[in-house]
C-alpha cells in the first residue's frame, strides 16, 4: 500500500470517524466505456434489430428522453424507468419495444462495470476496521439494480445504499448528506466521504463540515495524456481500449509515478509518454484492440 493509500487507510480507521461513505460509478465501480453515453452507442444495433425502419439514431433519442424526463421533473431527478417511459411517450416509441431497450441497458450496466481495485481495498479496510460503510450516488439507476453491480462486483457487508433517484435527493445539492447525518444521528465530523467528483463528492460535503477524500477517476487522471488526446477516440472502439488502458494504469491514483504533480507536466514529461506509448498501439491496430475489448465486455 503506497503513501497516499495508507493516508485514507488511517482516516478510515480513525476511531474519530464513526461513519463511512463511499460514493459508486467511478470510485468504487469502473465502466469499460469512454463515457456514460458510449454505452447507448451500444445499443444501436440492438434498437434497429427492433425497429428496423427506423432512421433515428438510438443514442440521441436515450440523451434526449433523459434531458426531457429531468425537465419535467420537480427536483431533476429521475429513475431508468421515468426515461423509458418518457421515451415512449414522446418519441415514438412502442412501449414493448421501450421496455427490451430498458433491459438490454440494465444488463450491459450489470456485466460491464467491474470493481476499481484500490477503492476496493479501502472499502474492505473500512468493514476490516469495523465501520458503518454507506454507499451512496447521484444515479438514475435504481437500488436494485446496484446492489446487482455491488454485489457482482464482491461489495457487500455495507450498511446502507442511497441513490438519488429513490431518495430525491443528491450529493450535487447536498440534501443527501444532510440525510445520512440525520439517519445516523452523528455529527458531520464524525463521517467520512471519499469519492471522485471534486464538487459533489468534496467541496459540497465539506461545506458541511463532512471529512473528505479526493480519489480521482482513471478518467480524469488521463485527460491531456497522449491517450485522450488522441484523434483516434473518435472512434467507438478506440474509445473502448482507450478506457481500458486508463481503467488499468490509473486504477490507482496515488501511485507515486502518477500523482498531480506528475501529470501537470505530462506536456513535457518524455518518460510518463514514453510509458503510455509502450501500452498503446498505434494506427488500425489500435481499433482492432479496441474491438476485441469491446466484445469482452459486451460480447459485440
Amino acid at each position: 500500500m503506497n503513501e497516499g493509500a495508507e493516508k485514507i487507510k488511517n482516516m478510515i480507521c480513525d476511531e474519530k470517524i464513526k461513519l463511512v461513505s463511499f460514493d459508486i460509478f467511478d470510485t468504487l465501480i469502473l465502466r469499460p466505456v469512454f463515457r456514460p453515453t458510449d454505452l447507448f452507442v451500444i445499443m444501436d444495433n440492438d434498437f434497429l434489430k427492433l425497429m428496423p425502419e427506423s432512421q433515428e439514431n438510438f443514442t440521441i433519442i436515450r440523451m434526449a428522453a433523459e434531458k426531457s424526463a429531468r425537465l419535467s421533473s420537480e427536483n431533476g431527478e429521475v429513475t431508468i424507468d421515468d426515461i423509458y417511459q418518457e421515451m415512449s411517450d414522446n418519441y415514438n416509441i412502442e412501449k414493448s419495444v421501450a421496455e427490451k431497450l430498458k433491459e438490454t441497458e440494465i444488463q450491459l450496466e450489470i456485466k460491464g462495470c467491474y470493481a476499481r481495485k484500490t477503492a476496493k481495498m479501502l472499502f474492505d479496510e473500512a468493514i476490516k476496521c469495523g465501520k458503518k460503510v454507506v454507499i451512496t450516488s447521484d444515479m438514475y439507476l435504481t437500488e436494485d439494480i446496484i446492489k446487482k453491480i455491488l454485489e457482482k462486483n464482491g461489495y457487500t457487508g455495507y450498511d446502507r445504499l442511497f441513490v438519488s433517484c429513490v431518495l430525491n435527493k443528491n450529493k450535487c445539492t447536498g440534501t443527501m448528506y444532510h440525510h445520512i447525518l440525520e439517519e445516523y444521528k452523528i455529527d458531520a465530523a464524525e463521517m467520512l466521504h471519499i469519492g471522485d467528483n471534486y464538487v459533489s463528492d468534496i467541496e459540497k460535503p465539506r461545506t458541511l463540515g463532512i471529512q473528505c477524500c479526493y480519489m480521482p477517476s482513471p478518467a480524469e487522471l488521463v485527460k491531456n495524456t497522449v491517450l485522450s488526446t488522441s484523434d483516434e477516440k473518435q472512434y467507438f472502439a478506440a474509445r473502448c481500449y482507450i478506457t481500458a488502458v486508463a481503467n488499468n494504469y490509473f486504477d490507482d491514483p496515488f501511485k507515486k509515478d502518477f500523482n498531480e504533480d506528475v501529470l501537470t507536466k505530462r506536456q513535457t514529461d518524455d518518460g510518463l509518454a514514453e510509458k503510455i506509448n509502450a501500452i498503446l498501439p498505434v494506427g488500425s491496430k489500435k481499433r482492432k484492440i479496441a474491438e476485441n475489448i469491446a466484445h469482452k465486455f459486451f460480447g459485440k
